[in-house]
């Protein structure tokens, strides 16, 4: 029982979808931004660019992280979970549109093709840190205190298993 003057935590079933849906939307992350790295000869030659833009492509994620990171944990403690998954899986998502949309038949000039592929890197990279900052507060404010270590590693384990897809 909780201490006095202090509110009996609610466990909820529906705290395992959600951190089924948050592991789901941090791999799709993960895999949006390791994709071109087993595939970087095949994109070169593609939309002719040098070496250095492929791997741009993965740097972008690392870069944008450092000044995401502080308005992506503000918005996740100030309007939660919810929203936060909202903005991080949205960038993620129309960041892959782009992408797809760069790939598809290449009908566009492959310096346009490339730019938006560029495009569709960084709003995924945007995205990232409202994925990556939440494991804590996921875990603090869904799962009771004898599951949250459990929750915590979970959602953190998804980065790195997304980014094993990835390069399959």
């Amino acid at each position: 029982a909780p201490p006095p003057g202090e509110p009996r935590f609610q466990a909820y079933a529906a705290r395992w979808l959600m951190m089924i849906l948050f592991v789901l939307c941090v791999g799709c992350n993960q895999i949006v931004w390791i994709t071109f790295a087993p595939i970087a000869a095949t994109t070169q030659r593609l939309f002719d660019v040098p070496a250095a833009y492929v791997n741009l492509l993965s740097l972008v994620f690392m870069i944008t992280y450092i000044p995401c990171t502080f308005p992506a944990s503000r918005v996740i403690d100030r309007w939660g979970c919810r929203r936060g998954l909202l903005v991080g899986s949205g960038l993620t998502a129309l960041g892959a549109v782009l992408r797809l949309g760069a790939a598809a038949p290449l009908r566009a000039p492959r310096a346009a093709a490339a730019a938006c592929l560029v495009c569709g890197q960084v709003l995924a990279a945007i995205g990232q840190p409202f994925l990556m900052n939440m494991p804590p507060k996921l875990a603090n404010v869904w799962f009771p205190a004898h599951q949250r270590v459990v929750a915590d590693t979970v959602c953190s384990m998804a980065a790195p298993v997304g980014c094993a897809v990835g390069f399959l």
